[in-house]
């Protein structure tokens, strides 16, 4: 069955609220959704994590698990594979001497340093607050100047 086909299934489901959700859950690192921003891409990053085996310390899916799981084709998979490969976000490696021979994917995420991003909206704000002190001195020489025309 095509990947097209297999994801138009319809599954009966339950829905519950997120706070009762204490198992079956896969682990994101937040700073991911602003560095990855094609859905393709993040899909992959994010089935790459959900398959992580913490006692190996790596994912090992094979290209067609992972499109038959994400409903993506194989040539989307690679191009996601090789633009996570890129920014270092995976490292993809085959394991030797072994009898399968799926990728194995060390899966990666950004760290922000907290007091730098701190510092930048901190910055940020203040040029604002410099660009609204700069733009209301401007309004109050135009009114003078307006006083001065009027008088």
């Amino acid at each position: 069955m095509s990947n097209a086909k297999r994801c138009k299934i319809k599954n009966k489901y339950k829905l519950k609220p997120l706070y009762v959700l204490d198992a079956n859950f896969t682990q994101i690192a937040n700073t991911m959704f602003r560095y990855i921003p094609n859905a393709s891409d993040f899909k992959v990053y994010c089935y790459l994590c959900f398959r992580y085996n913490r006692d190996y310390q790596y994912a090992f899916p094979s290209l067609s698990t992972i499109s038959n799981e994400t409903c993506l084709g194989l040539t989307t998979i690679k191009k996601s594979i090789k633009w996570l490969e890129k920014k270092r976000f995976i490292v993809r490696y085959k394991k030797q001497g072994e009898e399968w021979m799926n990728n194995c994917y060390y899966v990666r995420y950004v760290v922000e340093d907290v007091e730098e991003v701190q510092k930048e909206v901190i910055n940020k704000f203040e040029e604002m607050m410099d660009e609204d002190f700069e733009s209301e001195l401007i309004a109050e020489e135009l009114l003078d100047d307006e006083e001065l025309i009027n008088e």
